[in-house]
């Protein structure tokens, strides 16, 4: 599979040293200058998905092919929400009646409710988003951990890691899920998403409720 990063800063740099560690890809960057390691192309032609975070969806069109993107596709083919959000709500697509869905990130978000995560993160206040169609609570943290968050009445699920590893392999995963001509958000292939979360370096903890 050939793909193209549209580099837009750290997360879509991350995404493309973990896409190129993945068996079976070609990465190739648009923009990016000063990162040695990848080929640079001026366009996405003869790809097959264009990766990043808002300048992906442009250059995949004019391309005609998939983009995957942190957020939403806006009416283009391709993989929706490969975004630490996008983990949380694959967390929580495996488990049976979800009472919570939440992530925290560093920065200041403050809400009006609490959302209790894995120690060093602990209890932070956060606030309801929607994520495409789906509500997720989302919390700052003042360190540089991040974590999703999935809560069941049967079983809890949890990933904690730095939040631009986590951030980058989000993204990259996301790449797994792509096929021609179908848009989809990452919780609509959980499994396969999460599977190549983990091939890529992430851990999910998971525990009884």
């Amino acid at each position: 599979m050939r793909v193209v990063v549209a580099v837009e800063g750290e997360v879509t740099t991350r995404a493309a040293h973990s896409l190129a560690s993945h068996p079976g890809i070609e990465v190739s960057l648009l923009g990016g200058d000063g990162i040695a390691r990848f080929p640079r192309v001026d366009d996405a032609t003869g790809h097959d998905a264009v990766v990043g975070v808002s300048r992906a969806k442009r250059v995949a069109l004019e391309a005609g092919i998939p983009a995957v993107v942190t957020g939403e596709l806006d009416g283009s083919p391709g993989v929706a929400w490969a975004s630490v959000a996008g983990l949380a709500l694959a967390l929580a697509s495996g488990l049976n009646e979800t009472e919570r869905v939440a992530v925290a990130i560093p920065g200041d978000h403050t809400g009006d409710r609490t959302v209790v995560f894995p120690s060093p993160i602990d209890a932070q206040r956060a606030r309801r988003e929607m994520v495409g169609d789906r509500e997720v609570e989302i919390a700052g943290t003042n360190g540089e951990l991040a974590a999703a968050l999935a809560l069941g009445t049967q079983r809890h699920r949890v990933i904690v890691d730095h939040h631009r590893f986590m951030e980058g392999i989000a993204l990259a995963a996301g790449v797994l899920l792509v096929e021609p001509g179908v848009s989809l958000a990452v919780w609509e292939r959980p499994d396969a998403y999460l599977q190549a979360s983990v091939e890529m370096g992430l851990v999910i903890g998971e525990r009884a409720a």
